[in-house]
C-alpha cells in the first residue's frame, strides 16, 4: 500500500492534476505493478548476461512481460493526456457559456455548475498540450515526454545503487 500511495502522490505532484478519476478505476494498482515489474525485469536483465541480446530477451517470458508492461504504461499516459484535453475543453466551454450568460445571450443553467476551472499557473502537461496544438510537438512526442516525467525516474537510483553494490 505504501508504494501505491507513493506512486499516487508522485503522479499528482508531477502532473499538477487531479487524478481522482483514475484512482476510482483502480488503475493505480495496475500501473504501480507494471512499474515495479518493469524495474525488476530490468534489474534481472542487467544481472543475466544471456538476456542482454534483444533477440534472446524478447523470446524470454520476461521480455514479453516487459513489452506488455510498456504498452500498459503508454496507454496510461495517453489516457492522462486525453483526460486533460477533455478537462481543458470543458473549462473553455464553461468560460464561453459564462460570458454568454453575462452578456445576456444565453440563460443561466444551474445544472452545468461544477468542475473547478480556476488555475493560476500552467502545469507541465498543459504546456505540452499547448505545444501539441501549435504543432510544435507530435502526439508521440507528447506521450514520450509524459512517460519521462511520470515513470522514468521511478526506482532509477535504487536500481543503479543495487547494481553497483552487486559488482
Amino acid at each position: 500500500h505504501h508504494k501505491e500511495l507513493s506512486l499516487s502522490l508522485s503522479l499528482n505532484a508531477k502532473c499538477d492534476y487531479n487524478l481522482k478519476f483514475i484512482a476510482s478505476l483502480s488503475v493505480f494498482s495496475d500501473i504501480n505493478r507494471a512499474v515495479v515489474d518493469t524495474t525488476d525485469i530490468v534489474y534481472n536483465r542487467i544481472m543475466s548476461p544471456w538476456l542482454w541480446p534483444d533477440w534472446i530477451f524478447y523470446l524470454h517470458s520476461q521480455g514479453r512481460s516487459m513489452k506488455s508492461n510498456v504498452k500498459a504504461l503508454h496507454r496510461f499516459s495517453e489516457n492522462v493526456i486525453d483526460e486533460r484535453i477533455r478537462y481543458k475543453l470543458f473549462c473553455i466551454v464553461k468560460y464561453v457559456r459564462k460570458i454568454l450568460v453575462i452578456t445576456g445571450h444565453e440563460a443561466h443553467n444551474e445544472e452545468e455548475e461544477g468542475g473547478d476551472c480556476r488555475r493560476n499557473k500552467l502545469a507541465f502537461l498543459d504546456l505540452l498540450i499547448e505545444s501539441y496544438h501549435k504543432k510544435e510537438l507530435s502526439r508521440d512526442d507528447m506521450i514520450e515526454e509524459v512517460n519521462t516525467f511520470m515513470f522514468e525516474g521511478h526506482d532509477t537510483v535504487a536500481t543503479n545503487i543495487a547494481f553497483c553494490l552487486h559488482l
